[in-house]
């Protein structure tokens, strides 16, 4: 049976995906391609995806991300959203459920977010953003558009220079553009 077309009524491609697992409490999975589509409209996609989690905390309610490595990650999250039939519901009961991430090795080399909010679009590109020793190191661009007219431009480089820790985040030499200027 075809999950994803018979129930969620879109397409899922998934190219050569592999699961490695070990007598440790940690499971590893990657996948050259990853495409959640309804017709024409991507609303998920990964390229070159790899992620390692540990589990041996799973007990106290945690996950810790080992790494996470992507070439290319690609959300429309409204589209997404309104396909999933997902809606906020502010009353919602917060999950005691921890990630722990800050000792992770994470890569993306690029991510495309879309958001479509009041009738404007939400469009922002990171180029590699990379978290390593608790350092974050970001290339963020975006800017606001409605009917094709752009209203508004923001980007952020952090030049590696912000550092994360459990309870506080300091950023160094971090370069903010508005609308071109810094």
């Amino acid at each position: 049976m075809n999950v994803s077309k018979n129930v969620l009524k879109m397409d899922l491609i998934i190219q050569n995906p592999k699961l490695k697992t070990s007598i440790k409490p940690q499971i590893g999975f990657s996948v050259e391609k990853f495409l959640l589509k309804k017709e024409d409209k991507k609303l998920v996609e990964l390229n070159e995806f790899a992620t390692s989690l540990e589990f041996n905390r799973i007990l106290k309610n945690e996950i810790k991300i080992n790494s996470l490595k992507a070439k290319d990650i690609t959300l429309n999250i409204d589209d997404l959203l309104n396909e999933l039939k997902i809606e906020q519901n502010n009353n919602s009961a917060s999950s005691d459920f921890k990630v722990r991430f800050l000792n992770s090795d994470i890569l993306i080399e690029k991510i495309h977010l879309k958001y479509l909010l009041n009738k404007s679009l939400l469009g922002v590109q990171i180029n590699n953003l990379q978290l390593k020793d608790k350092k974050l190191s970001i290339e963020l661009n975006g800017n606001v558009s409605k009917q094709n007219i752009n209203y508004f431009n923001f980007g952020l480089n952090s030049k590696n220079e912000i550092q994360m820790y459990n309870d506080k985040i300091i950023a160094n030499d971090l370069d903010i553009s508005l609308n071109n200027s810094k």
